[in-house]
């Protein structure tokens, strides 16, 4: 208990908690709910050719531009596993964007959530990349193979399971 409590007054001191409403206070511990592209754009390590100025790049920023804040919620949700931007970027996360070589407009992006990271195959037009994308980050819901084990262990142990029934 007390630990968390150090933690928490951390973040909200003590002194200045009683002065703030509570979505104050929500958005100094989860962050902000309104994602800024500018704020994203500023956390993102291009590791392209050419950096941000790479075509890939420019493609991108183009689609999560027009994205609404629930599709950039959902972008961050598949690239890290969290809805929200820690405030002013504690912690020195880094979005990183990158080519996922020898694949066309048929493969969709993939994400690495323990890197903060997007590979994305090097679609021919920015539509094909906004539809990709979007399907990506509202249809694909597990973080790297969180199930996978499950699916092992259910798999090798198919007649235990069996015989306890």
């Amino acid at each position: 208990r007390g630990v968390a409590r150090e933690g928490f007054f951390e973040v909200v001191p003590k002194l200045v908690l009683p002065l703030l409403t509570w979505r104050e206070l929500e958005s100094r511990v989860c962050g902000n709910a309104m994602i800024d592209t500018q704020a994203l754009r500023s956390i993102t390590e291009h590791n392209l050719p050419g950096k941000e100025k790479h075509p890939l790049a420019v493609k991108f920023w183009s689609v999560v531009e027009g994205f609404t804040n629930d599709d950039r919620a959902a972008l961050l949700a598949f690239a890290w596993g969290r809805r929200r931007l820690p405030p002013g970027n504690k912690g020195g996360m880094h979005l990183k964007l990158e080519i996922l070589h020898g694949r066309g407009d048929e493969a969709l992006p993939e994400a690495h959530t323990c890197f903060f990271a997007i590979d994305i195959p090097n679609y021919s037009t920015e539509e094909v990349l906004r539809q990709k994308l979007l399907y990506a980050i509202h249809n694909c819901r597990c973080i790297d193979n969180d199930f996978v084990a499950r699916g092992v262990a259910l798999h090798h142990g198919e007649e235990a399971l069996l015989e306890e029934r």
